[in-house]
Parts: structure tokens; sequence; C-alpha cells
């Protein structure tokens, strides 16, 4: 029997999920530049856990442990969090980073580069 290989694109589901913690923070004002960083490790069960946010502006910290942090910690057991289909992980860390803008620009996949190569 011959080892076949399958290339699984993960950049698709970490756009989604990054697009979704975006919309779900709700941050109604904060200066414009003010960046919102996030981490958080996601399980194949849909588990999240070891969630970190951090602001650059320090008088908006309050916003990312309010808004940003329930925003990841509500993504618990959604669909989103479903791994890609065919994936040999059981874990992976999620990171990302928004900034407020004078209009929104969500992620897309191309903003990320995540392949997993699986042998069967």
């Amino acid at each position: 029997m011959t080892e076949q290989e399958e290339i699984i694109a993960w950049n698709k589901w970490r756009s989604a999920v990054q697009n979704r913690i975006m919309d779900d923070s709700k941050i109604d004002y904060a200066p414009l530049g003010t960046a919102f960083m996030f981490s958080f490790v996601a399980d194949k069960f849909g588990n999240v856990s070891n969630i970190k946010v951090v602001c650059s502006n320090p008088a908006f910290m309050d916003v990312a442990r309010n808004n940003v942090k329930p925003a990841i910690a509500n993504l618990q057991k959604q669909p989103i969090l479903r791994f890609p289909r065919g994936t040999q992980r059981t874990s992976t860390v999620v990171t990302g980073i928004f900034l407020i803008g004078t209009e929104e620009r969500y992620s897309s996949p191309s903003d990320f580069s995540d392949y997993e190569r699986v042998k069967y």
C-alpha cells in the first residue's frame, strides 16, 4: 500500500475565528490606532483555555478584559471551533490582533499561513 498525503489549510479556520472575536467583542469606543491582542488554546473538543488579552493603550485594558476575553470564552463548544476535517492536531494556539480604525477591515485566509501535512 502506498502512503498518501493531504494538506489541510488551517488559514480559513483561523480567519473565521479572528473575525468572530472581532465582531463579538463589540468595542464601542477606543482611540484610533488602539490594538487589541489576544491568544488562547483551542482543542479538538471545542474547549478554550489559557486566554490572554492585551491592549496597546493601558487606559483601555478594561475593555480588553471585559469585551475581548468574554468573546473568546464564549466560543467554547461553538461550531466555529470545529477543527478542519482530517486534522491530526489535538490542540492549537490561536493568536490575533485587531486595530481600531476609521473603517472595519476583516481578516481573510490569505492573512494566515498555517498548513498541516497529514500522511495516511
